[in-house]
């Protein structure tokens, strides 16, 4: 079998592109003829996908509003050419990942916006693309329920499979430890929240920020943000909230530095307004940590109420603050469903996704 996987760039800071590159790794390894249709490689991208062949194309056709036309041409182009059996496409939808659809009041201002065209055209295209696909992989039951709700695409065509993590990668630490460069001074005697996401507004932060304020005793804890720096409106948040003690800032990150502090912390939460899958979720199961996450998370669906995480709604407060507070107050629980989290993240190496994909795309 040849596969040929479409994604514009490849790198292991975002989401879309770091599942196509373990997916190519894992398909090679497993003798599948891998070939990548990208325009951007960062080196340590290029060095995993040595065994994978990559078909370059011209930057200036990267640009999200017009890839969709440009990408759909050359992967058709180059699947004759190559001879691929199966052409699989990661990243954003047209719809934006169909955020906007989630949050309506962001929606109408970007059609009144001058993207509004940008916006008719992609979703046509996109729309054409999945009648026409003879199997349409969800890597969530919510994104699946979206694909027919948006786009009309019949149950027979979509595959929900959830994505993967690197487990021997992210791992729980033999020890609990603080990086204490990383943290406030006495960071050892406080418990550490840790928030992952480039996107606060729709990974929902706001609503964390204000939950925190509803909780006593805040001066034992910290909570970590990564992936964003904080505009001028979320600095008056956190001080008017009375939260600035507690809150770091940390910005965009490398691997290396992430996977200390999934390993450095005790609570991950997400509460987010809307995600597809969210890969940081998986990360933080497999690092041995409790998570928490909303149920406009599409990682909801590998996660057990009390078991291996908790799924609260964050725009209820009183039960967000509460979750977070058992949490806090009970370590015993938090070993307890960090243990089961690890658990269940083992179940989805990337070995395992890339062979359930396989399995999957054998039987179309």
């Amino acid at each position: 079998m040849r596969i040929l996987i479409v994604c514009r760039q490849l790198n292991f800071y975002m989401s879309a592109p770091k599942c196509s590159i373990y997916l190519a790794f894992e398909l090679a390894k497993l003798g599948i003829d891998t070939n990548i249709l990208t325009s951007k490689v960062t080196p340590l991208a290029r060095k995993s996908l040595e065994k994978a062949t990559l078909h370059r194309v011209n930057p200036i056709f990267a640009n999200k509003s017009f890839s969709p036309f440009f990408y759909t041409k050359f992967a058709h182009d180059l699947k004759n050419k190559c001879s691929c059996d199966i052409i699989l496409g990661n990243g954003y939808t047209f719809f934006d990942d169909i955020t906007w659809v989630h949050l309506p009041g962001l929606a109408s201002i970007k059609r009144l916006g001058l993207k509004s065209w940008h916006q008719y055209f992609k979703a046509r295209i996109e729309k054409l693309l999945f009648k026409t696909s003879r199997l349409l992989l969800a890597p969530s039951s919510m994104v699946a329920e979206d694909l027919k709700r948006l786009y009309d695409a019949p149950d027979k065509k979509i595959r929900v499979q959830c994505h993967g993590v690197d487990t021997e990668y992210y791992i729980p630490p033999k020890k609990r430890t603080q990086v204490i460069t990383m943290s406030c001074p006495n960071a050892k005697d406080k418990i550490r929240l840790l928030f992952v996401g480039g996107a606060p507004f729709r990974k929902g932060f706001h609503l964390l920020l204000r939950t925190l304020a509803n909780i006593r005793n805040t001066q034992d804890l910290e909570l970590i943000a990564i992936g964003f720096k904080p505009n001028e409106e979320l600095q008056s948040l956190v001080a008017k909230l009375g939260l600035r003690k507690i809150v770091s800032f940390k910005g965009v990150i490398k691997t290396e530095e992430l996977k200390t502090i999934y390993q450095s912390s005790d609570i991950f939460i997400l509460p987010s307004l809307y995600d597809p899958f969210s890969l940081v979720t998986l990360e933080a199961m497999s690092s041995g940590l409790p998570v928490i996450i909303s149920p406009y998370v599409g990682a909801k669906d590998i996660v057990e109420d009390w078991h291996n995480g908790v799924i609260i709604d964050p725009y209820d407060i009183s039960k967000f603050a509460e979750a977070i507070t058992t949490l806090i107050n009970n370590d015993r629980l938090r070993e307890k469903i960090g243990v089961n989290a690890r658990a269940t993240a083992e179940g989805y190496s990337w070995k395992n996704v890339a062979k359930s994909i396989l399995e999957i795309c054998e039987h179309v």
